[in-house]
């Protein structure tokens, strides 16, 4: 079955080509032809990504075999890694040195988080009213310093 369903692509793959190059031969413009339609359909029957569709964020990134729908519109904002410290930068830990982070303290995190608290959510609430304001503390990259607001409308 899979050997037929790839023939079956080839072959499509195969005619987009030769159109595309009739169509440059006749100097008329080009544009990347349409996807096949088989393509077309499996990205609509694939199942949701149940990581992105929680947190808008998913590890696999591109590479996700499921479906990452994006809002067309929200209330909720989503600011990939607007808040870094190199206490929260665990991979980079291990890299520069290993004791680095018995210098560094959960204190010194949390006080520098304050000062982003205070220093952004007014930036924030300039632009409309502020319902909620997170900052993910997650050491996964795909989560790592994420901040959500969500605004009344």
């Amino acid at each position: 079955m899979w050997q037929v369903m790839g023939l079956k692509n080839k072959e499509a793959v195969q005619k987009m080509l030769e159109r595309a190059e009739n169509e440059l031969e006749n100097s008329t413009t080009w544009q990347n032809p349409e996807p096949p339609m088989d393509l077309r359909i499996m990205e609509k029957d694939r199942a949701n990504c149940p990581f992105y569709s929680k947190t808008g964020a998913c590890r696999f990134g591109d590479r996700c075999s499921r479906k990452h729908n994006f809002p067309t519109s929200s209330p909720t904002l989503l600011i990939r890694s607007m808040f870094t410290t190199f206490g929260m930068e665990q991979c980079r830990r291990d890299d520069y040195d290993p004791d680095a982070s018995l210098e560094y303290s959960e204190e010194e995190t949390y006080q520098q988080f304050l000062d982003f608290y205070e220093d952004v959510l007014p930036e924030f609430k300039n632009v409309g009213k502020v319902i909620q304001f997170k900052v993910s503390c997650n050491l996964e990259p795909h989560l790592r310093g994420n901040v959500y607001v969500q605004y009344q409308s």
